[in-house]
Parts: structure tokens; sequence; C-alpha cells
């Protein structure tokens, strides 16, 4: 699964790279790439612990893990995903203006209704819900 993240991502972000794109395309790429690079570096080492395991594993089985590797399960088991997820929102509240906007509203309990962006889909399904209730009437 870890390679295959690798491989996709590398892929949509080489994409979006090679064509012509908007500068926030780049930018939401870059974003991705890095909280990609950040997730993979965060549980590598468990990924490695998992390796050393299998290939260790009667030596592990007649006498118990060696006590690095607990000590090493600890952090990366729970200490690293933790600091990724910490990471995570750090990235997205400094490069996001929309998260940022609206975290900064619901922090400050500020009612942020009338900065909402709809889409165009949106619209049209308020306009047929509209027109078809009204010819119900």
């Amino acid at each position: 699964p870890m390679l295959l993240l690798i491989f996709l991502n590398l892929r949509v972000f080489m994409a979006i790279n090679s064509r012509k794109s908007s500068s926030k395309e780049m930018t939401y790429s870059t974003i991705l790439l890095l909280i990609v690079a950040i997730f993979i570096l965060c549980h590598l080492p468990r990924v490695a612990l998992n390796f050393h395991e299998v290939l260790e594993f009667e030596q592990i089985d007649q006498c118990g893990p060696p006590v690095w590797s607990l000590i090493f399960s600890v952090f990366s088991n729970s200490l690293l995903p933790a600091i990724n997820s910490t990471i995570n929102f750090f990235i997205y509240f400094l490069a996001g203006k929309k998260f940022r906007k609206s975290l900064l509203n619901l922090v400050f309990c500020q009612d942020d209704r009338q900065d909402t962006v709809l889409s165009k889909t949106s619209f049209r399904t308020a306009d047929y819900v509209s027109k078809r209730s009204s010819s119900i009437a």
C-alpha cells in the first residue's frame, strides 16, 4: 500500500506540473506532496519494524522481542502518528486560506454563512427545487 501511495501521488504531482496549471493547482499539488511525504516519514519506522519482525520471527517467537523494538514500537505506533496529524493540521492552517478563515470563525464564534461559497450545481439544484415546488402549489 505504501508503494502504491507513493506511485499514485507522484503521478498526480507530475501530471499537474507537466501541464500549464494555475498557481492554485500548483499550491494544492505541493500541499498534497508534502502531506504524503510527512505521512511516509512518520509511518516508515513502523513498516521497518514490521519487516524486522517478519525476518526475525523465529528468534522473536522463542526469546520474545528485544527491548529496543518495544521502545521503538511505542514511538512508531503512537507518537509518530500523532506528530503526523499535528503537522497536517499546521500545513492546512498555514496553506489553506478557507480552512484558516473557517477555523478562526469557529474559534471566535463568528457566523461565516455569508462567506459560504456555493457551487454552480448548488444553485441549479436550488432553482430546480424552487421551480418544482412553485409548480406543485
